[in-house]
């Protein structure tokens, strides 16, 4: 026969393992909660009128090289531009920092529509934030911007096979009624 002792440490075993399963299973759902809520807090940071004026203002810069770049838009000559781009720069940079950490949820940031904005600001600024990492900044600047629009990228590329980034200016073709 079982002595009762057995049977109390028995117990007393499986009541530390549910503890324990419970406690982790707690901590997860907090990990997530936070992930999410931080997610949509700086998604919403970004959904602003100002900050999408800035990336409008982007995406319709226009430049043959950096030396043209820097003569249009450099820092020396146009400090307002430098601000409106680092303001950019630097959100796309942190959000991509925190997704790399895991801090960031990667489906919610895909589905929050800046998608289109990431990719196309970082492939068309792409060159010249490789000069300026060369020039000024280090090997390791804008990684986080960079990584944001490579995984957003890789999804928009698996959930819509046929997207393309297209560079330039998105102008709208009156006569053949699309994006040329």
């Amino acid at each position: 026969m079982v002595e009762l002792s057995v049977i109390r440490d028995l117990v007393a075993i499986f009541g530390v393992i549910a503890g324990f399963s419970y406690y982790v299973l707690t901590v997860r759902i907090n990990q997530r909660n936070m992930k999410i809520t931080l997610t949509n807090n700086l998604i919403q940071q970004m959904l602003t009128e100002d900050f999408l004026t800035k990336q409008m203002e982007l995406t319709y810069m226009e430049w043959e090289d950096y030396d043209d770049f820097e003569k249009r838009y450099g820092s020396d000559e146009h400090p307002e531009n430098f601000v409106k781009r680092t303001l950019v720069f630097a959100t796309y940079d942190s959000l991509g920092m925190l997704l790399l950490k895991g801090l960031a949820d990667k489906e919610i940031l895909y589905s929050s529509q800046i998608v289109s904005g990431v990719i196309f600001t970082w492939h068309k600024f792409r060159e010249v934030l490789e000069v300026n990492r060369r020039l000024y900044s280090g090997a390791d600047a804008w990684a986080g911007f960079e990584y944001l629009a490579s995984e957003m990228l890789k999804l928009k590329k698996n959930r819509d096979p046929g997207w393309k980034v297209e560079m330039g200016n998105p102008r709208y073709d009156e006569d053949k009624k699309q994006i040329k």
